[in-house]
């Protein structure tokens, strides 16, 4: 009695195993999210995180190869997973270099501005001596 139902049970998982497809949509969905990131930056901006969601992709690739599928839907998800925190990163990296190139240029601007009124005071300055060298001469009196 126990043999029979152990080998219903077997063919049963056989079955079910031998049923399951593979995971081909949520492939191509995670493969566009890496693709994005990658498109995005997130190899230079979020390297680490980008890299773990590329090696968790081809772990899910391999795995559908191998027709373990659930193993499959679960690197696929770590890869998604991984995407997104590296997509995150790559914005929050490009908001930080933006906001500090508009700091530099604001720092750039009130430097030119410095110099060019120092150097309107110079002018000023020189002119005013320039005009106390100058000696009025009154005409003769006759």
């Amino acid at each position: 009695m126990f043999r029979r139902l152990l080998i219903y049970v077997v063919v049963g998982l056989l079955f079910l195993t031998a049923c399951a497809k593979p995971p081909v949509m949520e492939m191509e969905e995670v493969r566009r999210i890496v693709a994005h990131a990658y498109a995005s930056g997130a190899s230079l901006l979020a390297p680490k995180e980008y890299q773990l969601a590329n090696d968790s992709l081809q772990v899910a690739e391999e795995l559908v190869r191998k027709g373990k599928y659930q193993e499959a839907e679960a690197a696929l998800g770590a890869a998604r997973n991984y995407s997104n925190k590296a997509l995150a990163r790559t914005v929050k990296q490009k908001q930080q270099v933006a906001l500090e190139e508009k700091r530099l240029a604001e720092e750039k601007r009130l430097a030119e501005k410095k110099a060019r009124v120092e150097l309107l005071l110079k002018e000023q300055e020189q002119a005013r001596k320039a005009a106390a060298k100058v000696k009025v001469v009154a005409p003769p009196i006759e």
